[in-house]
């Protein structure tokens, strides 16, 4: 059903002026360079031999126009085929190779490019060349380490923000400790104030009867001596009216 309304859609699109289209398609060159430079992909062909047999408008405002130079020359200034070229890797297998390389501007600049591959065949089936397209990563790249370098940060933070934690935590648990055995220190002191505070109490309760005790020991004795000198006082006087008498 889907192919039948398809046809049906074709047969009503060649029944519309057709002339535009015609005069578009009378060069299949010209077609394929519109398309190519409309693009904005960097792209180029390279024959068996890696020369550069085209590029289109994009590549050659990039890498500056270089038709038959050998594209690792140009590309990377090599003198030899790249390792791990995506071009031979298509070459061999004869399926797209994907590849990111790093290459340098007609100013000199390196960027970063990601590269497809695709390999060209003729009638036979045998491979005469490859398609490049190439694409700026150089932002792309730029990003992702800018990211990555965010990540990073971000996982050192956390793992300092643990190290924090475990730390104040350690402290806390020292202060816990600290509190714990000062209270218990403190209770201990308290108990040892306390009986020595009684101790003293008692001690003076002690003192102070003992002090009653001579004080009322004192008052006897001196109740004594005063009885005694006045019996000697009397005694005295006696002898002195005796000793008158006797005169």
């Amino acid at each position: 059903m889907g192919k039948k309304k398809a046809k049906l859609i074709s047969k009503m699109a060649l029944k519309e002026p057709r002339e535009p289209m015609f005069k578009v398609l009378e060069s299949k060159e010209k077609l394929f360079e519109t398309v190519m430079n409309a693009i904005g992909d960097l792209v180029s062909i390279q024959d068996l031999n890696m020369r550069i047999a085209y590029q289109n408008k994009a590549l050659k405002e990039v890498m500056g126009d270089h038709y038959g130079e050998h594209c690792y020359k140009i590309y990377e200034r090599r003198d030899y085929i790249c390792e791990g070229c995506p071009m031979q890797q298509s070459f061999k297998t004869g399926q797209i190779a994907k590849a990111l390389r790093t290459g340098i501007t007609k100013e000199g600049v390196a960027r970063r490019y990601e590269l497809i591959t695709v390999p060209l065949k003729d009638k036979q089936g045998k491979i005469v060349a490859g398609i490049e397209v190439v694409r700026n990563v150089t932002k792309r790249e730029q990003d992702l380490q800018e990211m990555d370098r965010i990540a990073k940060m971000l996982v050192r933070r956390d793992f300092e923000l643990i190290e924090t934690k475990e730390k104040r935590e350690t402290e806390l648990q020292e202060l816990k400790r600290v509190k714990t055995e000062l209270e218990i220190q403190r209770g201990i002191l308290e108990v040892k104030v306390e009986a020595r505070t009684k101790e003293l109490r008692n001690l003076t309760q002690s003192l102070n009867e003992q002090v009653k005790q001579k004080i009322k020991e004192l008052q006897k004795k001196v109740e004594t001596l005063e009885k005694m000198n006045r019996l000697m006082v009397g005694r005295e006087l006696r002898m002195v009216e005796l000793k008158k008498e006797i005169k």
